[in-house]
């Protein structure tokens, strides 16, 4: 009987170790796709290993001159979108006019976009034109 018990326990001890490792997800991952090391030239021997690409330093002038462009097609574009009767644009020039953000400082034509974002069911152009009656008071 003894003899019977320990060859079941032998028998058993592989076939649950293969199952845990059937439903382990790192073993079934390795099987898929299994780890490679990395590779460190071109895979021919004796040619070259590429040097990295290094980019020249970047002008300020010409960092601000391009973002000073890419602002005013922004804005360009806004005002287009604006004028077509988008809320968000609407919405998005008055707070640009609020806060003079590419744009000069005016409180007057912040409120009439913004009046008119309000009016197209823009909720934050409602909740901005009555934080602005709340501070006039």
């Amino acid at each position: 009987m003894k003899k019977v018990f320990l060859a079941l326990i032998a028998f058993s001890l592989p076939i649950v170790s293969h199952a845990a490792t059937a439903t382990d997800p790192r073993g079934l991952t390795r099987r898929i796709a299994p780890q490679l090391p990395p590779r460190t030239s071109t895979g021919a021997p004796g040619a070259p290993v590429p040097t990295p690409r290094v980019e020249p330093p970047i002008d300020p002038a010409k960092a601000d001159a391009a973002k000073a462009d890419t602002d005013k097609k922004r804005l360009e574009f806004q005002t287009k979108k604006a004028e077509a009767g988008a809320d968000y644009a609407q919405y998005d020039l008055g707070i640009r006019y609020l806060n003079g953000d590419g744009v000069e400082k005016n409180t007057e034509t912040a409120k009439k976009w913004l009046e008119k974002a309000a009016k197209n069911g823009h909720s934050g152009a409602k909740k901005k034109l009555q934080e602005l009656k709340d501070e006039a008071k």
